[in-house]
């Protein structure tokens, strides 16, 4: 499936916004946070990432609800803001910033780049796309993270997909179940 563009939007419509079809997914996964089901009121949510200037937000003005705080009121880590519509209360997309040397390790900066962070943006696959077959392989989830706070027991899953204690990118991160080819 060939896509021009990608497109997305709040409940309401008064937030819109496109990614560059030609972005590099940073990361596509299924995430099982707490604090991400307590934002979302589920038990799970599909997530990408792209770097902050393939993503483009038209109505940015009524974004006026972003929190920065975690559920305990902590600040958020990598300074992530969770941005809100705020006529409908869609969560629209994450605001972060990689520390380069977590973006290094990923290959999405240079050692000699001499900025601190790489701007990241985040939204959701259900934003997006109607359905599964919609999605193009390289937007797909490829893991599931912070399994370790999952509702349900995600490690019975056999979806073939890679499954993470935290994030890949969190220290203490252990691979729990190794990505593979889901029996036919």
């Amino acid at each position: 499936m060939t896509v021009d563009k990608l497109e997305g939007s709040c409940y309401c419509k008064s937030i819109q916004f496109t990614i560059d079809t030609d972005a590099t997914p940073i990361w596509c996964c299924y995430c099982h946070c707490v604090e991400c089901r307590k934002a979302h009121g589920a038990p799970m949510y599909s997530t990408f990432t792209v770097e902050g200037t393939s993503f483009h937000i038209k109505g940015e003005e009524a974004v006026k609800w972003k929190v920065d705080k975690m559920a305990d009121g902590k600040p958020a880590q990598w300074g992530m803001k969770r941005c809100f519509c705020p006529k409908c209360g869609t969560r629209v997309f994450n605001e972060s910033a990689l520390p380069k040397a977590v973006a290094v390790q990923m290959g999405k900066m240079k050692e000699d780049d001499e900025r601190e962070f790489l701007p990241i943006v985040g939204t959701f696959h259900a934003l997006v796309f109607d359905k599964e077959a919609d999605i193009p392989e390289k937007w797909k989830p490829q893991s599931h993270a912070w399994v370790s706070e999952a509702l349900f027991p995600v490690l019975q899953l056999k979806d073939g997909l890679e499954k993470h204690s935290k994030s890949p990118f969190v220290p203490g991160n252990e691979v729990l179940e190794q990505a593979h080819k889901p029996e036919q």
